[in-house]
């Protein structure tokens, strides 16, 4: 019985990492309907593991269920981009006033210096993938989150957290902010380092100001919101 049980649960959340991935890359748009027999093939399970999956994306308000139509992949909207970082700022930055001091300075200073690599790198004319420069950027944030003292903080980021991915990828997609970015991060991480909460309050505050007029501006001039 057991068994039966987590094969199940580890079914849905397979059905549910593809689904989510394909929307947040994009390739399940707007508006496209999706069927349990059809990710159900693709994934070659039943249908009851992918339906957890939807009921688990609508949630998250990726998809939608539509009396006699089906699920339907949802759009992105620019109330709900404001809305989600208005939450985000909140969120963090009150997270940030108990992991100032939580945070191990040596994994702080591992991530400086792997921040400051990529930013060589960068300068030099290297270019990362979209993933990798989401990877790094949640890395960052993570730390901060993880090591609050706050458990609800990182409970409610994580819902955050699973939203801003699909307007995170389309910014990084459609413009090339890894610089700027990466900037940001070491200015946080280097006012942390020094105890220094009003400045990394202060920064980080800016970075995710700066993040939302990016990502709101690029796809607004290209008609997605």
């Amino acid at each position: 019985m057991g068994l039966n049980v987590n094969k199940r649960v580890t079914l849905s959340e397979k059905a549910y990492e593809y689904i989510k991935s394909k929307i947040v890359s994009g390739e399940f748009k707007e508006g496209e309907l999706l069927t349990e027999k059809s990710i159900g093939e693709a994934l070659e399970m039943s249908r009851t593991p992918v339906k957890k999956a939807f009921t688990k994306l609508e949630m998250q308000n990726y998809v939608r269920s539509i009396d006699g139509i089906g699920t339907i992949v949802t759009g992105i909207s620019i109330k709900d981009l404001s809305d989600i970082y208005e939450a985000r700022t909140v969120i963090e930055v009150g997270a940030l006033s108990s992991s100032i001091k939580r945070i191990n300075r040596e994994e702080l200073k591992e991530l400086i210096e792997k921040l400051r690599e990529v930013l060589n790198e960068l300068n030099s004319g290297k270019t990362f993938s979209t993933e990798y420069a989401m990877e790094l950027d949640a890395e960052v944030h993570k730390l901060i989150i993880d090591n609050s003292s706050n458990h609800y903080y990182q409970v409610l980021m994580k819902n955050i957290i699973s939203q801003i991915e699909r307007y995170r990828y389309e910014a990084y997609a459609l413009t090339d902010t890894t610089k700027d970015v990466t900037e940001d991060h070491i200015e946080i991480l280097e006012a942390i380092l020094d105890n220094n909460y009003e400045e990394a309050k202060k920064a980080l505050e800016s970075h995710i100001a700066h993040s939302f007029r990016e990502i709101s501006t690029a796809l607004f001039d290209l008609n997605i919101v």
